[in-house]
C-alpha cells in the first residue's frame, strides 16, 4: 500500500533522499495518487486535511489547499517532502537571524514538482493558481508537535 511503501523508505539511512525518490516515482502516476487519496479522504471523512499516519517518526498527511489559504513562515524540525498533485504553489524560504527572518528564495511549484526540505528549513506558503492545491506530504516526525510558526 501507499501508506507502507512510504513508511518502508523512511525507514532507509537516508530517508529524505528514499522517500523524495519513491514520490519521483509516484509522479508518474499523478492520477492514481489522487484517486488512492481520495478514497483515504472517503473512509476518514476528512476534507482539507487527511493525516493518513501520525507516529513519532513519521506523518504522512494529504493537504488541500483553495486559493484563499495559505501558510505563514514556518519551520518543521524534521525533513519534509512533498508531492504536488494538483496545481501551483509559491514557497517562500527563509533564514533565521538575531534580526528575524530573511527570505533567501522563492521557488514556484506545479504538478508533478518534488518540495524536499531539510530539519532546519522555514518556508511560507501561498497557492498560485485558481484551482485547489493538492499535495502529498511527508515529514520525518510527528509534525503536529513538531511544527513552529513564525510571525
Amino acid at each position: 500500500s501507499l501508506i507502507q511503501e512510504i513508511y518502508q523508505a523512511s525507514q532507509k539511512n537516508s530517508p529524505l533522499k528514499t522517500v523524495s525518490h519513491l514520490l519521483t516515482q509516484y509522479a508518474k502516476d499523478l492520477g492514481s495518487i489522487k484517486r488512492i487519496l481520495r478514497y483515504y479522504e472517503e473512509v476518514t471523512h476528512n476534507d482539507g486535511l487527511s493525516i493518513l499516519l501520525r507516529i513519532p517518526e513519521l506523518t504522512i498527511m494529504h493537504v488541500e489547499m483553495t486559493p484563499e489559504e495559505s501558510f505563514a513562515p514556518h519551520c518543521h524540525h524534521s525533513w519534509a517532502c512533498i508531492l504536488l498533485l494538483q496545481g501551483q504553489e509559491r514557497n517562500t524560504f527563509y533564514k533565521k537571524t538575531p534580526q528575524g527572518l530573511v527570505q533567501t528564495a522563492e521557488l514556484v511549484f506545479s504538478a508533478g514538482d518534488i518540495v524536499a526540505m531539510q530539519s532546519a528549513d522555514i518556508h511560507a506558503i501561498q497557492p498560485v493558481s485558481q484551482e485547489k492545491t493538492l499535495g502529498l506530504h511527508v515529514y520525518g516526525a510527528d509534525i503536529v508537535k513538531s511544527n513552529e510558526e513564525y510571525d
